[in-house]
Formats: structure tokens, sequence, C-alpha cells
């Protein structure tokens, strides 16, 4: 897994080598995002109300239980102007503190929005990690018995009539699998 990811690691940064010159002097990536969007039709006044965030919906209990920001202050923040104006609205809290709202874990805290900050980075990150090694070892029990013999056939694919063509169904099936995954570093890493 290791080596994987190493390997992973270095077509990263052999892409953003090669990428980042490209776009920075052409601006292709900017042109063919453009035409994507343009192919596509989408535009930047279309209705909101018709994308809806599942991801949200799942984690929106959860998280407001945790912590709730006061998204309007963070707000003034960006917009203030007056260095003395900003001065005051930096040393609030953004933290929601009154019961208005549901009550949430950092509710009557005397910790500043730093000190929260830190604690609810070092949760997330074990959340993260933790759940990142229960999915690899969710996803290696599955690619074990019937599963592991159907992939390794497939891996050792080859098409006698057409000799190149089992390496761009293999490149297709590695790409399917990152797309269901939604995530290289767990496919390189199973």
């Amino acid at each position: 897994a290791f080596a994987g990811g190493t390997v992973h690691d270095c077509f990263n940064i052999l892409t953003v080598l090669v990428l980042l010159p490209i776009e920075a002097t052409t601006g292709l990536l900017r042109h063919l995002a453009s035409a994507m969007v343009a192919a596509f039709g989408i535009t930047d006044d279309q209705d909101k109300g018709t994308k809806v965030d599942f991801l949200k919906v799942i984690t929106k209990p959860v998280t407001s239980r945790l912590v709730q920001v006061d998204k309007k202050l963070v707000t003034k923040v960006a917009q203030e102007s007056d260095p003395e104006k900003l001065e005051k609205l930096m040393k609030s809290s953004m933290i929601v503190n009154s019961q208005s709202k549901s009550s949430h874990m950092f509710m009557d805290t005397p910790m500043d929005d730093s000190t929260a900050g830190f604690l609810l980075l070092a949760i997330s990150l074990v959340l993260l990690s933790t759940c990142l090694i229960l999915l690899v070892k969710t996803l290696q029990s599955v690619f074990r018995g019937r599963a592991a013999l159907w992939m390794k056939s497939l891996l050792n694919l080859e098409f006698e009539s057409v000799p190149g063509l089992a390496d761009y169904v293999l490149i297709a099936f590695g790409a399917g699998i990152t797309i269901l995954m939604q995530s290289s570093s767990i496919t390189t890493s199973t």
C-alpha cells in the first residue's frame, strides 16, 4: 500500500509539474473548463433550489450538535473596510452562544475561537483517520474470496485479437473504481 501511495503521489507531483506551466502560460485548462460549462449549458444564475447537497443532509444533524458558527459575523468581517469596526468584529466570538438555536457542544464554554478550532481540528482528524482505516479494512475484506478471484482474472486480462485493448480496459476499470470510491488514495492503498 505504501509503494502504491508513493507512485500515486509521484503521479500527482508530475501532473502538477506538467499542467501548472501549461495553464500559467496558455490558460488551457481555463479554456477547456469554459468550453465544458458552455457545452453543458451551465449558467451562474441557475436556480439553486434544484441542487440538493446530500452530504449536508447527512452531516448537518451531527455538525450542528458539535458547534454552530455565526455566519453573519463571518460575512460582516469579510465585508468590513473600517479598521476600528473590523477590530471590534474580530474580538467577538464566532461561536453561537445564544439559546435561540439548538444546543451544541460549545454553547457556554469559556474557550475562545482558536482553542475551540484546534479542538475541533483534532477531533476531525481522529474521526477522518478512523473512517479511512475502517473503509480500507472493509474494502480489503470485500476483495477477498470470489471478488479477489474476479479481480485477479480482470487484472490479468488479455485480448489476443487486439493486443493493446486490455490496457485501455484496465485503465477504464481503475478510473471506474476510483470514481466509485471518490478517492484515488483509498483505491491505491486497497
